[in-house]
Formats: C-alpha cells, structure tokens, sequence
C-alpha cells in the first residue's frame, strides 16, 4: 500500500522562527557588534543612546499591540541586558574578554528559556493577523485583548480578535474573531451570560454569540456586546401606506444594535409565544400589516377567542367604509376555522400540479407568486392563528380540535412550496400546550417577556443559554430564524398614531385596512373553485359573525325608556323550581311522588311524607299554591312540564326539534340552526354541549355549501334521555328560553 508523505521544505526566511534560533541569532548579532565597535573606534556613548532608543520602542510597540505587563517587562529585560553587554564591550580596550562572553551566552540561553512564559498570544495590531490579515487599531487593542482573556477565563477557549465595530446607535459593540482548538459558536454560546456578568454590563444589556451571515469560517464568531439598554425605548413602526412584494424581507422590529429584524415571509411558518401583556398580539398584528401590505399576498385570521385580532381589521368593512374586507377571510368559531384550514390544505395541495408550469418557466423549485408583468403567479396565502393553545396542543381530545390542529400541521408540512404558511402564537411555551410538531416546522420564533425561563427554554432549544435578564418588559423577547440565530429584540410598535387621522373612528390598523382592502389582489380562481359556495359566502358568515354583538345590544334598546336612562336587559319571567323526591312504593309498583320547595327549611319531614304515601293519593305541594294542594298521579307530566323537572324539555332543545322539522332534514349546518334561533354558534354550542349534543366530526354539504353541522338523531337521543330522567338538565340550559 502507497503511502503518502509530505517534502518538508526549508525555511530560507531571513527573520528566525522559535526561541531557541532566535537567541542564538541574537546571540551571534551581538557579539557581531561588539568585534566591530572595537574595530571600528567610536564613542561608548552611542551604544548607550542606542539602548535607551531600543527601550522607548519597545514600550511603544508593546502599547501597540496590547501586551500584557510580564510580557513588557521581560521585552525591556532583554534589551536592556544586550545594551548594557554591548556598551561595556565596547569600551574595553583590551579586547573582547572571555568572560564577558560566556555572561551573554548565559544571559541569551536564560531569555530562550523563559520565553513561552512571557509570549503574546492576544490579538494585536501586528501580532494578531488572522487569516485575512485583519489589523487592530490601537485603540481597541486593550479592549481586544480583555475580551481575549475573559473568553479563555470563563469558557476555556482560545479565541483571536480580528475587529471590533461600535454601534452607531452608540449603545455597543461588536467584536468577529476566530476560534481555535476545534471550538464551535454552540459551546461559546452556552457562556453568553457569564461573559457579560464577567463584563460588568448593566442589567438589560447581555451578549449575544452570532456568525457572519455570508463568506465565513465555522471558527469565526460574532460577539455582539450591549453597553446601552435600548429595549427600554419603543421602535417606531413604518407607517407608510404603500404596497410592496412579498418577496423582499419585512421589518418586524429592532435588536439591540439598533440593527432591523428582518424576516423572509414568502417561505417562513412561524411561532410567537408570550404571556398576558407581553406583546405577543402586537406582534403578530404586525406580522398581519406586513404580510397583507403586500400586491402579491394575503392574509387570513383564525382565532376562536371571538375573533378579536381579527376586529380592527374588519371594522372599515363592517362599517360601510370599503366593500371588502383588508382579511380575506376570519374564522372566530371552530366550525368556520375548520372550512378555513381544509379550504387552505386543499387550495395547498391543489398548486403543486395547477401551477407547475410557473415552475418550469421560471426555473424554479418553489411556485412563483405574483411574477410576470402581468401578475400571472398566484398570491401567497398567510394564515395567522392568535391565542392557539386549545388548538395546539398535544393532548386535545375534543375531536373537533384535534382535526383542526392536524390539518395545521399538514398545513406547515406541505405549504410552503405553494406560498401558503402559517403563523401561529399562543400563551405558553410548554410540551403540553404547543404540539412538537408544531414547534420544529417554524422556521421564525418569537419568545416574549415570560417569568419562567424554561418555556423560552423549550421554544428555542436548551443549548441557546438565554436569561430573561436581558429582556425589558412589554414588546421586549427573544427572536430566531435561520438567518440570526437567537437574539434579543424589541418588537415595533404599531399601535401609536403615525399620520394625521382622516376619521377618528378608525386607529392606525383601520386606516392601514380601508388602504389594503382597495388595492389588494384577489384570490386565484382556480382556489376560489375550490371553495365553492363555501368560499363565495364567507363575508356573509363574517358580517353575520362580527356584528351579531351590537346587533343583541339594538334588540336589548328597542325596549322603550325615558331619554337619559339607560337601557336594562330584559329579565326573564319567574320559574317556580320545583324538586321531586321518592317515597315509598305504592300497590302496583308505582312510586309516590312528593313535590318540595328548593328551601331546605320548608321541607317535610320524612316521616310525613312517609304516612301521606301510604295513601292512594299523592300529596304534592306547589309553591305556587299553599301547602295543602293535592295532585293525582295523572296530573304529575302536566304539572312537570310547567315548572320545567321531570319530562319538561328545555327550550332551546325543543326550537332545534322545531328547526329541524320546518326543514325537513335530519341534519343541519351549525350557522343555519344559530340564526333560525338568533344567536351565535359559540352561544349554540354552549347550550347544547351539556346536553351531550355535538357537532359532527365530518363537514356535509347542502345547498352546495360544505360545513359542520348537527344530526337530528343527537336531539332525539337527548330528548329521551331527559324524559327518562337519566340526564339533569342544568339551570342555565333551562333558564336560556327567556333570553
């Protein structure tokens, strides 16, 4: 077998490499000088001089280069000693003694000795070339040279200082050097925090281990060093209404350095997490503006906590002031967010094939959007998802809810080459509440102001070393992407007023809406085909939806009142309530049955009620009537479905039966059942779960719309149930009617 070897090559370099052959080059050079100052006679004086000139420039030099004080003494040590040798050499008349030979070979073998004690590993202007041959500057030699330490101090590892850049927001600076020893960022990374207690930096500044974005060395490192708290100041949000691409980056807030947060949402599915106040809404309606301030994209909201990210930016529309909405379309219930998110999936899975020919023409992998003079690319679709954890979660048994996470997180698997993505948040950070998929398909992270730092721990990996000390209350957090790492920033604030109000009713996010909604694109038709009728009738369903609130306060001010009073809602009318206990048994089996008020203190005592059941009557007392009122048997089911216990049906169960009659079906959609009884299918929902009545697990269609809905049979059962007395129905499903 060959065997590979390498020609070592000599060194003909006229300057010494090593101590050892750098003493006896010294060595030879000085004794050199000494024969020749015999010889040639001059003044012992101009030696002298010499040595003292020496010294001064070897203190400048080692200034310079930022040596430590050993290694400027030892420097100084040395020239004096061969000075001092030469000059006294020199004035000897006689000739070159022996002895005065042999202390400069003893003085030379003693500075080769000790000279790895004493030399300069640091970066420096001169000593300190990289491999780019990058030069300090004197002045950030010694600072350069602190850091060197400090990082060798406190993470063990040798590092070289190229550059240091200060900030021109004047609240830091940044130092690039190269690592040796096979060290990586992610080990220094795990130091960030000691680093910046070693500095002394105030509370709120820190350091941030970071890589070159383009043309660097895996040993190169970035260390972003904060001396200011600029998290503390709010960052102005760009106001300006002007619509631009999708494709170029999009400026979300700030880092420390007073550098933009920029991120590339044409191919970024992203998470913001953050506790109550944190900023975590205000970043994503952010995202929104960014995302839909676009001629090439839209943007789509799910939140089923009432749809309130969604509100601001429906108001123009809702109010007359635009004819379309700036949100294409607004799911603030689980029936509507699930024909949301399959309507997506399909719109999604349907790109790959109906624009594969944008792919072949452009030469690309992923599907162009908007390109061409004409626009002939489809616009990219963003779906923003605001307060997700009942939908995230791992542990979701309502079948619903896990359908609609499921069909997210295929969402974030297949998306991304068709342009439709999904931004998501939730309240916290934890395995139980944000499913894993979830978190490693997001490509952007956002981790607000938390009190506990294992959440933020969680979403961004252990190994990022982050401390919520670096963090400065509301709009403060952490953010990563594959083109930053992770780094503190302050998120923009969009909320303040940045042009002057041409209607008070609307903030700044109603003013952004009313520009969206008449200059941004429509939906492709092949996608609006997929949706059908579904799609074609979303603004009904979103005005339905939106306005149902001030529509139950108009219904609530049609009671007439004195001008100045203010209006009272409509109480309902008094329901006796009435409890039914067992007796004994009578002849035949029957029970007897005796009615007592709710007040413990007026019932009977057992014993009565034992000897009035040993009769052939039943005695039941009606609060209604005084406590001598007797019933038959045969007038119990009467009594019962007035005072509502016993057979009596509650009314919201008997208008869906009634509902489902007039419409002879035996299932209906859940928006069609909640405005025959006019209200909301969230308000539905509630009355009818107690019930043990869901909705189904799959969307059917009718009348050519694809929805969920309820099953007739669902009614029927529970209507049984409540007869035979096996199901209680509670207070307030009985007490809903009068409403």
């Amino acid at each position: 077998m060959a065997a590979s070897s390498t020609k070592r090559r000599t060194n003909w370099s006229p300057t010494p490499k090593g101590p050892i052959a750098g003493s006896a080059m010294g060595f030879l050079g000085i004794a050199a000088l000494s024969v020749i100052g015999q010889k040639v006679p001059f003044e012992p004086l101009i030696p002298a001089v010499a040595t003292g000139v020496c010294c001064v420039g070897s203190i400048l030099h080692s200034a310079d280069i930022g040596a430590h004080t050993p290694t400027l003494l030892y420097r100084l040590l040395c020239v004096l000693g061969a000075g001092s040798w030469l000059t006294y050499t020199i004035s000897m008349a006689e000739g070159l003694p022996k002895t005065s030979v042999t202390w400069l070979g003893l003085g030379v073998l003693t500075a080769a000795v000790t000279s790895p004690l004493f030399r300069h590993k640091g970066t420096t202007a001169r000593a300190g070339r990289g491999p780019k041959g990058a030069v300090l500057h004197r002045k950030t030699a010694a600072l350069a040279a602190e850091w060197e330490q400090r990082v060798w101090a406190i993470a063990r590892i040798q590092m070289q200082v190229l550059s240091i850049r200060w900030w021109d927001s004047k609240a830091g600076y940044s130092i690039t050097g190269f690592m040796y020893g096979g060290a990586t960022r992610s080990q220094l990374s795990q130091f960030q925090d000691s680093l910046a207690s070693d500095a002394g930096l105030p509370d709120g500044c820190g350091v941030e281990v970071d890589k070159r974005e383009r043309e660097g060395r895996r040993n190169e490192v970035i260390l972003h060093v904060s001396t200011v708290n600029k998290l503390t100041e709010d960052v102005e949000w760009d106001h300006k209404l002007e619509m631009t691409s999708f494709h170029e980056p999009k400026k979300l807030g700030s880092f420390r350095d007073g550098s933009p947060v920029l991120i590339r949402m044409r191919s970024t599915s992203g998470l913001v997490i953050g506790q109550r106040d944190s900023g975590k809404t205000t970043v994503l309606q952010g995202m929104t503006y960014r995302a839909i301030m676009c001629y090439d994209a839209l943007g789509y909201h799910l939140d089923l906590n009432g749809g309130s990210l969604s509100q601001p930016w429906l108001q123009p529309w809702l109010e007359g002031v635009t004819d379309r909405p700036a949100i294409d379309w607004a799911a603030s219930n689980l029936d509507e967010g699930l024909a949301l998110v399959s309507w997506l999936l399909d719109v999604a899975k349907d790109r790959k094939h109906t624009y594969r020919h944008l792919k072949i023409k452009h030469s690309t992998s992923r599907m162009p959007i908007g390109t061409g003079a004409a626009g002939e690319g489809p616009p990219a679709l963003t779906l923003f998802l605001d307060e997700g954890a009942e939908v995230l979660a791992p542990g979701i048994r309502d079948p619903d809810l896990r359908e609609l996470r499921e069909m997210i997180e295929e969402l974030q698997r297949v998306g991304r080459d068709a342009a439709v993505n999904v931004i998501a948040s939730a309240l916290r950070a934890t395995q139980d509440t944000i499913a894993p998929n979830i978190k490693l398909q997001s490509t952007f992270r956002a981790g607000m102001f938390v009190m506990d730092e294992s959440e933020l721990n969680y979403l961004f990996g252990w190994k990022a070393a982050i401390s919520t000390d670096d963090l400065y209350g509301a709009g403060t957090g952490f953010v990563q992407s594959k083109e930053f790492g992770t780094r503190a920033w302050k998120a923009g604030n969009l909320f303040p007023e940045g042009l002057e109000p041409h209607d008070p009713r609307f903030n700044m996010v109603g003013k952004a809406a009313i520009y969206v909604a008449n200059h941004r694109p429509d939906v492709d038709a092949p996608a609006a085909a997929i949706g059908g009728r579904n799609y074609a009738e979303r603004l009904e369903r979103m005005r339905a939806a939106f306005t149902r609130s001030s529509e139950v306060a108009l219904r609530d001010d049609e009671q007439p009142r004195a001008e100045g009073t203010a209006a009272s809602p409509v109480a309902p009318p008094e329901r006796p309530s009435v409890t039914l206990t067992a007796a004994a048994a009578a002849p035949g089996g029957r029970p007897h049955l005796t009615v007592v008020p709710d007040n413990p203190d007026q019932w009977p005592s057992p014993a009565d009620i034992a000897a009035q059941a040993a009769g052939t009557r039943m005695f039941i007392t009606d609060p209604r009537q005084s406590p001598e009122t007797t019933w038959t048997a045969e007038q119990v089911p009467s009594l019962a479905a007035v005072t509502g216990g016993g057979q009596g049906l509650p009314p919201v169960l008997v208008r869906c039966l009634e509902a489902f009659a007039q419409a002879r079906d035996d299932r209906m959609h859940s928006a069609t059942l909640a405005a025959v009884l006019g209200i909301s299918q969230e308000v539905l929902a509630e009355l009818l779960r107690p019930l043990g009545i869901r909705t189904l697990p799959n969307a059917f269609s009718r009348s050519g719309v694809k929805l969920r809905g309820y099953a007739l049979e669902d009614f029927e059962t529970a209507t049984e149930r409540i007869r035979s007395g096996q199901l209680q129905v509670p207070e307030e499903v009985a007490g809903w009617g009068a409403a």
